[in-house]
Parts: C-alpha cells; structure tokens; sequence
C-alpha cells in the first residue's frame, strides 16, 4: 500500500486498503499502517495528492468487534 501511494497508483492503494479492512487486522496493525501514511503525507506538497492519502487514512481507523460497539452503544444509555 505505502509503495502504491508513493507510486501515485491511487487505485491500487484504495484496492489494498478495501482488502486490508476485509481482513479486520488488529488495532496495532493499522495504527502502524497510518503513523506510515503519516509520514509520506508530511511530505507531499501536491494538494490532490494530500486528500487523496488523507482520505485513505481516515478508512484506516479501528472497527470495533461487534460486542464493544454494544458496550459502547450500552454505556451511552
């Protein structure tokens, strides 16, 4: 994925990225991904460039497992 994004290969990166979300990788796992994404955004200057990586970040967040989304939804009652 990182090389794709450093490739500008946009649609291989979103490919990777829907890929990696199928898979449900641990927490650790994608924090990693995105504290690398971090990195290459830090330096690019393109704005299109920057959205596109930024948007592909924001898909990297955490799902939480079915019985902590119910906890949650539980604690917020």
């Amino acid at each position: 994925m990182i090389l794709a994004v450093i490739a500008g290969d946009w649609p291989a990166a979103e490919a990777l990225v829907n890929r990696l979300l199928t898979l449900r990788p641990e927490a650790w796992m994608l924090d990693a991904t995105r504290t690398e994404l971090q990195g290459v955004l830090e330096r690019l200057f393109d704005i299109f460039k920057r959205e596109r990586l930024r948007a592909l970040i924001e898909r990297l967040q955490p799902v939480p497992a079915a019985d902590e989304a119910e906890e949650a939804d539980n604690a917020q009652l």
